[in-house]
């Protein structure tokens, strides 16, 4: 698993070059462009030396993007493979828990212990403020305050964030 993320951060700092690579690449053909627009040439009137500048230049700023593409897919690849990874481990462990439950439960019901239900939290979370105010988006995460946390509270709150 650390070799595979190992790769994914190697994959990443090509990706980073390629990327520094076709910015350069571009400021060149920018930069000769500029050039003749500058001096009133025309680019469709260019003398055969300056053409083929300019050509080399798009053919290069064209494959500095082609190898960003590819480090891009690589990188992607890679970063699949350590999901896939993450993926296969979460399920080893979730099997792992459904055999532990299933152990649990031959040994109650060979001891004859009822079975209990699915349990229940003891402090349920509270619902949601049922009055938010968009004036204050932060109210929208407030819960109504418990009659007891009230009482113990120095101010006359009525949801936790008026505290």
């Amino acid at each position: 698993m650390a070799q595979t993320r190992i790769s994914v951060a190697a994959a990443q700092s090509k990706v980073n070059i390629a990327a520094n690579k076709a910015i350069q690449q571009r400021f060149y053909e920018y930069r000769l462009l500029l050039n003749i627009g500058e001096s009133g040439r025309d680019t469709t009137q260019l003398d055969p030396a300056t053409a083929l500048t300019l050509a080399r230049l798009a053919r290069e700023t064209l494959a500095s993007e082609r190898d960003l593409i590819l480090s891009k897919l690589s990188a992607c690849q890679k970063e699949l493979v350590v999901l896939q990874d993450a993926a296969d481990e979460a399920l080893v462990f979730l099997t792992d828990a459904d055999n532990q439950i299933g152990q649990i439960f031959n040994i109650i019901n060979n001891a004859r212990i009822p079975i209990p239900e699915h349990p229940l939290p003891e402090h349920p979370l509270p619902s949601p403020n049922p009055n938010p105010t968009f004036e204050r988006p932060d109210h929208l995460f407030c819960y109504p305050m418990e009659e007891d946390e009230q009482s113990s509270s120095s101010r006359d709150s009525s949801s936790s964030c008026d505290k």
